[in-house]
């Protein structure tokens, strides 16, 4: 599914014609068959006269699979119901609706650099294993023995980092018993301390 967050669309900042064809027919050409549905969702008025210059770049399956969204998507709503149907309940959480810009000129709830960040790390990893499949594989074992020999090189640092990550939280969760416990103490202590000055109770 492609969700396409048009509510803070602006023709200054849209991809100029050339991009928007040739993305589509890159689109339709190298992925034909490929993409489910299509929502675009809050298109601005005038978005009729982009989408009919980007219109006869996509066939006609395409254009079946294209769901337009505008107006009233609070809860309970016909909208609200329909993309709770295709995406799910938390479609506002999955599609940034509702999010704050992290960055300008990025989707809501976009953030480039932590995403950057991860893809590089991800690549890392990738390499890194690639490398050790390649000298495994240099010692005389096949492609199969070698990835069951790497799996059981790796378990145990993914063991100590579950075992890591557990401990963290436990110690989180005992420092979280032990300020509520000072927080009820210091309270306990400022209710004995009034009483103690208001003096004793006379009754008639």
């Amino acid at each position: 599914m492609l969700f396409i967050h048009f509510e803070k669309f602006s023709i200054f900042t849209a991809p100029g014609y050339k991009i928007s064809s040739e993305t589509a027919k890159t689109l339709v050409d190298r992925y034909p068959e490929h993409m489910g549905q299509t929502i675009i969702y809050q298109p601005p008025a005038y978005f009729s006269v982009f989408f009919a210059a980007v219109s006869p770049f996509i066939d006609a399956v395409t254009k079946s699979k294209l769901i337009f969204i505008k107006g009233d998507t609070s809860k309970g709503t016909e909208n609200d119901k329909k993309l709770t149907e295709i995406i799910g309940e938390n479609w506002r959480e999955l599609c940034g609706v509702g999010i704050p810009v992290i960055k300008p000129k990025c989707v809501p709830g976009y953030d480039p650099e932590k995403v950057l960040g991860e893809a590089r790390q991800e690549q890392k990893v990738y390499f890194e294993q690639e490398a050790a499949l390649d000298a495994l594989m240099e010692k005389g074992l096949s492609y199969k023995e070698a990835m069951a020999e790497l799996a059981k090189q790796q378990a145990p640092a993914e063991e100590k980092d579950n075992k890591e990550a557990e401990n963290d939280s436990k110690e989180k969760e005992q420092l979280s018993l032990q300020s509520n416990e000072q927080k009820d103490s210091a309270s306990s202590g400022e209710g004995q301390h009034d009483t103690e000055e208001s003096g004793p109770t006379l009754h008639e």
